[in-house]
């Protein structure tokens, strides 16, 4: 039996709901929300929607350089470890503690704004055309002849590389 070493990573790809900054007792620190689409397909083939909303702490001074271009709806994927945070309630006095996932590499990042523009390209798809049904194929663009007119659009022309008549013969 093989027993693998404690691991305490995780990985995270969502959407951005919220980028927050704040003074604390040790400096400044940050936290970004991440919504994650954990839908699934039921019983029934019908596709139950649900998200998670998920805040990740990060360290302050990465958060303030990314500030500018981490925006709400924006795609991320990134790596965290899980930590558990212990103080002193103000009010109560007691010892409090909470598990909170700290950020240690962001992995990617895609503003909304791409994401939009890789859409309206085709490039991307949509939720919407995700589930459509596929279309039918089109049919290739005819053949036009070689003596189009100057300014007539051509269909490019293959070239022929040595190598391939080399194979030919």
């Amino acid at each position: 039996m093989k027993i693998t070493p404690d691991e305490n990573t995780g990985s995270l790809s969502g959407r951005i709901s919220f980028v927050n900054i704040k003074d604390g007792n040790d400096g400044p620190w940050g936290s970004i929300g991440v919504i994650t689409d954990d839908s699934y397909m039921n019983k029934d083939k019908v596709k139950v929607e649900r998200s998670q909303a998920i805040t990740v702490e990060m360290k302050a001074h990465t958060l303030l350089a990314l500030a500018e271009i981490l925006n709400k709806g924006d795609s991320i994927h990134l790596k965290y470890v899980l930590r558990v945070d212990k103080w002193k309630d103000k009010t109560s006095g007691l010892d409090r503690k909470a598990l909170k996932s700290h950020c240690t590499q962001i992995v990617s990042h895609t503003s909304k704004a791409a994401k939009d523009c890789l859409k309206q390209a085709g490039i991307m798809k949509s939720p919407q055309q995700a589930q459509q049904p596929p279309q039918q194929a089109q049919q290739p663009p005819q053949q036009q002849s070689n003596n189009a007119g100057w300014g007539q659009p051509q269909q490019p022309q293959q070239p022929q590389s040595s190598y391939a008549h080399e194979k030919a013969n």
